[in-house]
């Protein structure tokens, strides 16, 4: 029987893999949730269309019941508009990310002690589809935001529980406890998600096959896979031969052109203004310069992610910090003997001076707006590939880059999720 927290991981054991193209800002919102909760997973790294070869079979079943996954009144994460358990299940999967949950090391049921109490919480299980080599399988970013925000709630049940705890308590969950909090925080996802991400992508996907760009087409190949630590190189080789295809591919099925681009640029600018005020607002009132609640929550983490690519943050994958590839670990203690504290994009991107000189320009106008600056500071204070130590392991924790921080730690391609419509009008925040 699989319990209804599955997420949950003990430190250092192996039991999950994110497939993903590195680039996206959908697969980095994945990664960042695995990241910022200490889950351990192994990443598989695909150029984009090309990733279809990677992606897991489904099995001939509906997605497992909720009496498959164990007490539902333990479920540690109330119901929402993203619970589709009952709907049938899709034949093949064609987008990333991708979450595998490998059957072999599905963590045993909890016992009632390592729950909250029944009913603390609204309950529903998250949309898993069963995969044909009997795994589990989570199969949007948001899904995987949510299984990442399970194991943080149990992880502070747990560490309250304890009669006397020897660990830091562990970083604070996603999502407010507040139930309107928390509807806004899932709404503001969902916005950013399905606008403000496609737009950014298609932006970005213009500005990369562009012609010329300073470095020509190999910029784009680079983004695409050439650089990316840890993908395999003949997937590099194969990537390089079929560029055009690639491109062609891309352009088509993301409608990026030149119009779509300036479409979604203006788009952009409206919302990144809108999230500006609510900024000031937030700020006005003394509840902290964050989107919902005074506090960082996951609206924080997919606004930044959404919109990363057009503030390209600092001392990432691509500034030489280090990095767990095919093969590899990230999760606590996975990057590097001494952690890091403030880690920027989860993939390579390229440096700024890269660039087409126009990309380059709205780079630096983003960075200046109210909401460019926010996208930053989030990456700075809770972007992390270690992860805070995960509570209960017994390790020292808060050692990133810097010296240990107060408190409780360190401060797209085609086929990324489904292709929403790039036109759609801009939504008030």
């Amino acid at each position: 029987m699989v319990p209804s927290d599955v997420g949950v991981t003990p430190p250092g054991q192996l039991c999950l893999e994110l497939i993903s193209i590195p680039a996206s800002h959908y697969c980095e919102r994945a990664r960042w949730a695995l990241d910022y909760a200490g889950l351990v997973y192994t990443e598989r790294k695909w150029p984009p269309l090309m990733h279809t070869k990677g992606l897991p079979a489904l099995a001939d079943t509906r997605s497992p019941p909720a009496s498959a996954l164990g007490n539902s009144s333990h479920a540690l994460m109330g119901p929402g508009p993203l619970d589709k358990a009952t709907a049938p299940q899709q034949r093949k999967l064609r987008t990333v990310p991708v979450l595998r949950i490998l059957p072999a090391q599905a963590p045993a049921s909890p016992t009632a002690s390592e729950l909250p109490p029944a009913g603390a919480t609204d309950s529903a299980p998250l949309p898993y589809l069963l995969g044909g080599s009997g795994e589990l399988l989570l199969t949007d970013s948001s899904h995987i935001v949510l299984y990442a925000e399970q194991h943080l709630r149990r992880q502070h049940h747990l560490y309250h529980a304890a009669s006397s705890p020897s660990s830091p308590p562990p970083p604070p969950c996603l999502y407010p406890s507040d139930p309107a909090q928390r509807s806004e925080a899932l709404r503001l996802e969902a916005l950013f998600t399905a606008k403000l991400g496609v737009w950014t992508r298609v932006i970005a996907y213009h500005a990369l096959f562009s012609e010329p760009p300073p470095a020509g087409p190999s910029l784009a190949v680079a983004v695409l896979g050439g650089m990316q630590p840890g993908m395999e190189a003949w997937k590099q080789e194969a990537l390089r031969a079929a560029y055009p295809e690639v491109r062609r591919g891309v352009s088509s099925g993301l409608r990026v052109s030149a119009e779509g681009a300036a479409a979604c640029l203006a788009r952009t600018r409206a919302l990144l203004a809108e999230v500006g005020e609510v900024l000031a607002e937030a700020g006005r009132q003394g509840r902290g310069a964050w989107l919902v609640g005074g506090a960082f929550t996951a609206a924080d983490m997919t606004f930044a992610a959404m919109v990363a690519v057009m503030v390209l943050p600092g001392g990432g994958v691509g500034d030489g910090e280090g990095q767990g590839g095919e093969g590899g670990t990230q999760g606590p203690g996975g990057h590097g003997a001494e952690g890091c504290g403030g880690c920027g994009y989860g993939a390579w991107l390229p440096p700024l001076a890269s660039w087409p000189r126009a990309y380059r320009d709205l780079v630096a106008e983003v960075r200046g707006k109210a909401a460019g600056q926010h996208a930053l500071k989030v990456y700075r204070e809770h972007r992390w590939r270690c992860g805070p130590t995960a509570w209960g392991s017994g390790e020292e924790e808060g050692k990133g880059a810097g010296g240990p921080r107060p408190g409780w730690g360190p401060g797209g391609g085609a086929g990324v999720e489904q292709a929403r419509d790039v036109h759609q009008p801009a939504s008030r925040l």
